[in-house]
């Protein structure tokens, strides 16, 4: 990644006006969301749940050696392995081709509840950045797993950071799949990560 900072609004309404209320609007695909005075949004519908299956680009792999069972494909043409990892407490990472996108890998053998999991992010990124907010949480099915999808705006030097976090954790264990870009760069890689995360695979 091109910026020294080592460690995401997925929803885009073009026009949207934030009054002093809770506002209705509608996403590209259709469905109604609440959007709230502070910039976050939630689905109208609680039931509806968003769906995903491993893309046909994603033909590379690689599997956990922490967690046996957890799988991650990718596009190769898109994501290079790092040589060196911005953290060592990872298991892998990832940086977009351009350069200007890292997607890094935690995982681990203990349970962590999914309800918990974003005030823990957000409460982490505090240390280095007080001003960190959540933008977003949501339920998603990948590959007929349950996740979390968690949105989140860090500055760090004066830049906006964009997080988009796929976690998962069961009876096998927790994984984290960390995305991170400058604010401004995320629409730009907003597929790809999804695409990314979409590829995470639970084998028995």
């Amino acid at each position: 990644m091109k910026y020294t900072v080592t460690i995401l609004a997925f929803l885009l309404i073009a026009g949207a006006n934030l009054q002093a209320q809770n506002i209705k609007a509608t996403t590209q695909d259709g469905k109604e969301v609440i959007l709230a005075p502070n910039g976050t949004w939630k689905y109208s519908d609680p039931t509806i749940i968003k769906t995903g299956m491993k893309p046909v680009t994603a033909t590379k792999s690689v599997k956990s050696t922490i967690v046996k069972g957890f799988e991650y494909w990718m596009d190769a043409k898109k994501w290079v392995a790092s040589k060196k990892k911005d953290t060592e407490n990872a298991e892998f990472q990832f940086n977009h081709s351009d350069g200007n996108c890292s997607i890094i890998i935690f995982t681990d053998k203990n349970y962590v509840s999914p309800d918990n999991y974003a005030q823990q992010f957000i409460e982490g990124l505090h240390q280095s950045s007080p001003d960190a907010k959540l933008i977003n949480e949501e339920k998603r099915i990948f590959n007929g797993v349950e996740v979390r999808l968690v949105a989140v705006d860090a500055v760090f030097e004066n830049i906006t950071f964009r997080y988009y976090v796929c976690f998962y954790s069961g009876k096998k264990g927790t994984t984290q799949i960390i995305s991170y870009t400058a604010l401004e760069l995320f629409p730009q890689f907003e597929k790809e990560i999804v695409d990314f995360m979409t590829g995470f695979v639970i084998k028995d």
